[in-house]
């Protein structure tokens, strides 16, 4: 008699917390900047100049923010976000409590896919303006700067197994810290 009843309170403390480890597993769980802008750049193997909306839909990291895609002013759009980090380093926010940053998450094009992405951070005191070298430290990539100026630096930047892109970077420094955007246009005219 003892022995069924402790089973079945083992039972329910068991089938109470699973959910809630996996909430705080889903809370912790995060990706590494350059693997995310992988996800969006095309397979050298596509030969097509739309890329498919479904593109990061079964990656855990990202949480998408709406069903589907949705219709902007002039374009099609899809948003989410995710914990990103750069170089293992995860970048800290202050809600309530101290909690990783999330990152947003934009992919735009025609209703028939997406023809660009951009990943952008919040300010922080924790980033600091960095090169595309170390944004994507260790990592196999090559790139050539087209131009720049103050704000921003466009790059054509190639990963391994995938077509070429256009890339800029931009930085915004104040008092609250830095931030980070990312656009990247998925043809590029050179």
């Amino acid at each position: 008699m003892k022995n069924s009843s402790l089973v079945r309170i083992f039972l329910i403390v068991v089938i109470l917390l699973v959910p809630f480890f996996h909430f705080v597993q889903s809370q912790n769980r995060n990706i590494e900047l350059f693997d995310l802008v992988n996800i969006f750049t095309p397979d050298k193997a596509l030969n097509y100049n739309l890329y498919d909306w479904n593109t990061g839909a079964n990656k855990s990291q990202i949480q998408w923010l709406s069903n589907g895609i949705e219709m902007g002013d002039s374009e099609f759009y899809r948003n989410g976000e995710a914990v990103v980090s750069i170089s293992g380093k995860t970048i800290s926010c202050l809600e309530k409590r101290i909690v990783p940053c999330k990152w947003q998450i934009s992919l735009t094009g025609s209703r028939n896919g997406y023809t660009s992405f951009s990943i952008s951070s919040i300010n922080s005191q924790e980033l600091e303006i960095m090169t595309i070298e170390k944004l994507f430290s260790g990592q196999k990539f090559v790139y050539k700067l087209i131009s720049q100026d103050d704000d921003c630096k466009i790059y054509k930047v190639s990963f391994p197994n995938k077509k070429p892109i256009k890339m800029v970077i931009s930085w915004s420094c104040g008092s609250a810290g830095c931030s980070l955007n990312i656009e990247c246009k998925t043809q590029t005219s050179e």
